[in-house]
């Protein structure tokens, strides 16, 4: 019943399209907020269903199969039943996970009652591909005889925890953590992580779509080329995205591949 109770409301796409009308159908950003609803709305019902279904099963009303009963099973450990993980990745224990869930569904929420994010909370996303397309497709509609194939993202970072300007190209994006290794705010480099801690929090990032063909680094200035997963686990099914991180002019990029420094959307805690 607890549960329940914490499980979002489906979001209503009747009034998301009545609130969306002026905005058009072929807009990408639109496209990537109505299919994400819908993939958090598959899983709401499947929550709801489960849990009404688990209640009567335990009250006797019906017979509880073995599905059920997995379920069950998973609640009281306090984990999250794998029949519910389908939407998206996630190490997070039950309570934890409810609590991500309900950011989550608000976040598209407000997407689509108040309008389009200033800031852009990646980790929000079953699909941040998808995302990432639609960045570079929204550029590509602007610069004439630019198809998609020759765009790719460059990365700035604003050393704020939030905005509430808009990127005045691309987007910005909050919501990433980097393990194995910290940033400096004030140089917007990387650094060695502190002992003991596992991962730090990364400003707002600037996602700004650019043609690739030509494009130089700044002399005396290294990157590495830092991969981003969904979830702490890493694999290729969790893999997202190369973000260029500056290294300075200390360390070269062997030395963080030697760190295993990753960046991650979503945390296991």
């Amino acid at each position: 019943n607890d549960l329940k109770d914490k499980v979002p409301e489906v979001l209503n796409f009747e009034e998301i399209e009545e609130k969306t009308k002026n905005i058009p159908d072929d807009d990408p950003y639109k496209i990537v907020m109505k299919q994400e609803i819908a993939r958090y709305n598959k899983l709401l019902v499947t929550l709801e269903a489960s849990l009404k279904n688990l209640l009567d099963g335990i009250k006797g009303r019906i017979l509880i199969s073995e599905d059920l009963e997995k379920i069950m099973e998973s609640l009281y450990e306090s984990k999250v039943p794998r029949a519910w993980k389908f939407a998206y990745p996630s190490l997070k224990p039950l309570n934890s996970w409810i609590v991500d869930l309900n950011a989550r569904v608000k976040e598209f929420k407000d997407w689509a009652f108040k309008g389009t994010p200033m800031v852009f909370w990646i980790s929000s996303f079953t699909y941040p591909k998808g995302f990432l397309t639609a960045i570079l497709q929204q550029t590509a509609r602007k610069l004439p005889k630019v198809s998609i194939d020759m765009l790719g993202l460059d990365f700035y970072f604003l050393n704020v925890d939030n905005t509430t300007k808009a990127a005045p190209e691309g987007v910005y994006v909050h919501g990433l953590y980097l393990e194995g290794a910290k940033w400096d705010w004030n140089k917007s480099i990387l650094l060695d992580a502190d002992a003991m801690t596992l991962h730090h929090k990364m400003p707002v990032m600037h996602f700004r779509p650019i043609i690739t063909e030509g494009k130089k680094q700044k002399k005396g200035q290294s990157y590495y080329s830092c991969p981003t997963y969904m979830y702490p686990v890493r694999g290729d099914a969790s893999f997202v995205l190369y973000v260029n991180l500056p290294c300075g002019t200390l360390t070269d990029p062997s030395f963080w591949v030697k760190r295993g420094t990753a960046l991650l959307m979503s945390l296991s805690e």
